[in-house]
Order: structure tokens, then sequence, then C-alpha cells
């Protein structure tokens, strides 16, 4: 008996000091209350849905009891597996975050943030979680498992808004034939939650056709729309009608597919809608004139491989045609540069625009002719101030204006200057005409003075001139060959005289022999007349 009270008090005892070291429950009366549990931040209103990753968990308690050494985290495995779960954020194995503090005071609010996804497959409700806070009370341990509900109450539906070919700053029509044209599908967010990381897959279908593109929109705003483009093309034999397509979209952690209508309603009708020349009236043999052409698509959507060409057996086209692959609605313009033949009258311009031809007439003018009649007075060597007329004469049915001459002579040649105004050389042999009426003439007069090495004969002269009319700023010439000829002085004709060369030698022998010749056959005869009587 005596040993069977000493066990029981060896028990006690044993007992006792277990209960001295193990924390133990706070009785009924609890040691923290949970104040506030939100998504994101303190008292935030914002809602999460299922599927979405990384989403702060804010949970505030209030100590009730001074507490000391305390050990605190949010608990999502207790009450409801598999709804929650916590994010390996540093390579570990997933777990609770852990909070400690040496002292926290009774009624001071404490906050901890725990990083958690929610499960793709969870429902909207009230989940129940739990809060688990240790520390020394009074120098007891204590803990405490504090319940709390978690909203679920988010979702998210990303349906297509709308869809068009172009751009949101420049929609289109669609229509057969199109070649890498931009797609754009409008996205919108039905939910209440921000969802995030969107990804997308299309492959076209139908007439549609390219190749599979993949993208990834960061974020898509509860209620907003956020505009998704592809590049695709269109088959040739394609009639206009609706057709659907099918985008294959992946966010918070589950797949979706979504649908949505593509039309073929375009057309494109092209038009010549004005047009006019540079200089406005054109002339016979003028260069470089300016067609301006204004062409306008009317129709809805863009006019394919457009070719835009000018053609005329009348005029000579310098430039080369402009094509276009894809020719927006609107109105556009173009420029030709032609060259006018030595015909006049109605001719006529053929303009090409995609399988459109619109001819157009213009009629060309003849061009005023500038007349020219050469005269000299006689230029012999070292002979100055001798004189060379050039009568000009307007011969067409335009005024001409700024008609400038300019003489080109030979080296023997030289333009008379003054002893008293000896700069006059530098442009006596340019003349300036300020204008010419039809049917005026004008006497140009250059005074020369010709070298006395110089020798008789023809040397050749060349008169240009230039001139413009009041309607065009392109400058018009004509260029006159002429000859002038050198006489020989007196002297020269002397010198020339009775200068022997091979054939006055050949000539002055012929004479000496006819004339001995008759010398003989009279002395003969006169010998004959004599004897005979």
């Amino acid at each position: 008996m005596r040993y069977k009270y000493i066990s029981i008090i060896l028990l006690a005892a044993v007992l006792l000091a277990s209960s001295s070291v193990m924390p133990v429950s706070y009785g009924s009366t609890p040691i923290v209350e949970v104040s506030g549990v939100s998504w994101y931040t303190v008292n935030s209103s914002e809602v999460v849905a299922p599927g979405m990753t990384f989403v702060p968990l804010v949970v505030t308690f209030v100590p009730l009891a001074n507490l000391s050494s305390v050990t605190a985290f949010i608990n999502v495995t207790k009450y409801n597996q598999g709804i929650l779960s916590y994010v390996n954020t540093y390579g570990y194995n997933p777990g609770p975050t852990e909070y400690n503090f040496s002292y926290l005071p009774a009624g001071k609010p404490v906050t901890l943030v725990q990083m958690v996804n929610v499960n793709p497959n969870a429902s909207d409700g009230l989940y129940r979680e739990a809060l688990y806070v240790s520390g020394l009370y009074s120098s007891i341990p204590v803990f405490e498992n504090v319940s709390f509900s978690v909203p679920i109450l988010g979702k998210s539906s990303i349906l297509v808004l709308n869809s068009f070919f172009g751009t949101q700053s420049n929609p289109m029509a669609g229509r057969s034939g199109m070649r890498f044209v931009p797609l754009t599908v409008m996205l919108e967010n039905n939910g209440n939650v921000y969802t995030q990381n969107v990804s997308i897959s299309y492959v076209p279908q139908g007439p549609i056709y390219g190749y599979t593109q993949n993208t990834t929109l960061a974020v898509i705003p509860p209620g907003e729309a956020v505009p998704v483009t592809f590049i695709v093309s269109v088959k040739n034999n394609a009639t206009n009608g609706v057709f659907v397509q099918n985008l294959s979209l992946r966010y918070l952690g589950a797949y979706h597919n979504v649908s949505f209508n593509l039309q073929l309603d375009g057309y494109s009708e092209l038009s010549l809608t004005y047009y006019f020349f540079d200089p406005p009236i054109v002339y016979t043999n003028e260069k470089f004139i300016s067609l301006k052409i204004g062409i306008q698509n009317s129709g809805n959507t863009y006019a394919k491989n457009t070719s835009i060409f000018i053609t005329s057996s009348d005029f000579t086209v310098l430039s080369h045609g402009y094509n276009v692959s894809y020719l927006p609605s609107g109105q556009f313009n173009f420029t030709f540069l032609i060259n006018s033949g030595s015909m006049y009258g109605t001719q006529e311009i053929d303009i090409h625009i995609g399988s459109g031809v619109f001819p157009i007439l213009i009629y060309v003018h003849r061009v005023g002719e500038l007349f020219v009649s050469y005269s000299q007075t006689t230029l012999q060597p070292g002979v100055d101030k001798s004189s060379l007329y050039f009568n000009i004469t307007n011969e067409g049915n335009r005024t001409m204006y700024d008609i400038n001459v300019h003489l080109l002579y030979p080296a023997i040649l030289t333009i008379h200057t003054p002893s008293s105004n000896p700069l006059l050389a530098l442009t006596a042999n340019n003349i300036t005409i300020a204008r010419l009426v039809p049917g005026q003439s004008f006497l140009v007069v250059f005074v020369v003075d010709t070298s006395s090495a110089a020798h008789s004969g023809q040397y050749p002269i060349q008169l240009y001139a230039s001139w413009h009319y009041n309607n065009t700023n392109y400058l018009f010439f004509k260029v006159y060959d002429t000859s002038v000829r050198i006489s020989p002085t007196v002297e020269q004709q002397l010198s020339d005289f009775f200068t022997f060369n091979y054939v006055t030698v050949a000539v002055l022998a012929v004479i000496v022999v006819v004339v001995v010749g008759i010398a003989v056959y009279a002395g003969v005869k006169s010998r004959k007349g004599n004897k005979g009587r």
C-alpha cells in the first residue's frame, strides 16, 4: 500500500511538470480576434475568382491579452483542402508565411499577408479558413486557431465584343483576294475581376487563311474591351457573307473556346475625278508638261493591285505608272510628265485606272515661229566695223516675251568695242528684246572686226534665240545657222594673181605653147605667099 501512494505522488508530479512547458488553449476565452479579411490590401473591396494566382490574402487580428514570443500564420489547409493553396515564392515546398513577434500588446491590430492560389474548380461562395497564433501569456504557453470566412465572389468571362478587318483607327470592309491585312478582334471582360495573362491562339478558317498565331494579353480589366490584331489573307474565290472563326483562350487556369463572326462585304469603285495640265495651255514640241489627275475610290474597302498609268499616240509619256497594292477608300492624286509632239489640234490621252480606261482630250496649240533672215556688209581681212544684220520676225499668233539673242561666231571675228567702253565686249554678243507681238520684226545688228589673218571664204555663224509666253515658264528657243562671207582685199587679189603654183605654171606653159605655135604657123604661111609672087 505504501508503494502505491508513492507511485501516485510521482505520477502527479510528472503531470504537473509537463503542464508547465506544453502550450495550452486559453480556456474558453479566446486570446486573439480576427477583425478583418480582404484581398490585395487592408479593407480592400476587390474580389478574386477561381483560377487566380499569386493573390494576397490579408487578415487582420487583435490580441485580447498581452502576448510575448508570438508566432502567427494563416492556415488555408485546416478546413477546406484544395480551395486555397500556398504560393511557392522562394523555391521551397509551398507553405504558410510565418510571422514572429517578440511582444504584442492587447488591443493593437496586427496584419498578416499570405500569397495564395485559388483553385480553378472552386465555386463562388464563402470558405472557412483559420488563423493560427501561439505565444506566452503570463509566461504560460498558449495557442489558438481562430476561424474566419474568405470570400471567393469574383468571376471572369472573356467574350468577343466585335471583329473587323483593319485596325481600330483604320477599319475596312473585307473582300476576296486581300493579302496580309490586319484582322482586329475586340475581347471584352464581362466579369468583375482583372483577368491577367490571357493566352490567345487563332487558326484562320474557311475563306480566311494564314498561319497559326499566338499572343498573350497581360490584363483585361473588368467591363473593358482590349483589341487583339492578327494578320490574315482572304481567298480569291471567296464570296461575300458571314464566316465563323474561333479563338482558343486560356485564363485563370482553364481553357475556353470563343467564336466570332467575320463579314466579307467589301467592294471598291474607282473613278477619275479631275485632271489638269501645267501649263494649262499646251503647245507643240513642249517639254515636261505636268498632267495631274485625281482618283476616287468610292467603295468601302481597299482596291487591290491597282495599276495607274497613261498612254497616248500623240504625246511622249515620260513617267512610269503606279502600282498600288492596296488603294483605300478616298481621294488620291497622281502626277505624270509628258512631251507634246509636232502635231497640233485636239489630241487624246488615255488614263488607265485598274481595269478602267478614262480618255481625256486636250487641244495642242501651234507654237508661234520665230523667223530669222540674215544679210551683211562686205567683210575683209583687217577691216573693222563691218555689220551683220539679223531680222527677227514673230510669225506666230502670240506675243513673245524676253527674247534673248546670242551670237556665236568664229575666232576671226570679234565684236567691235569702242575704246571708251572696253567692258562692252563682255555682253556685246547678247541682245535682249522685251517683246515681239505677232507680225512684228526687230533688226538685230552686230558690228564686228575682222582679223587681218583671215582668209577669204565662208565661215559658219550661229544665232541662238530664246523666249517664253505669258502663260508658261517654259523656255522656247530657236537656233539659226548661216555663214559669214569674207571677201579678199585688192592686195590679196593682186597677190593671188601673181602667185605661181603648179596650176598657174601649167596654164602659162600652155599659153606660151599656143602663142609660139601661132607665131610659127603665121611665119610659114607668110613665106609661102612671098614665093608665089
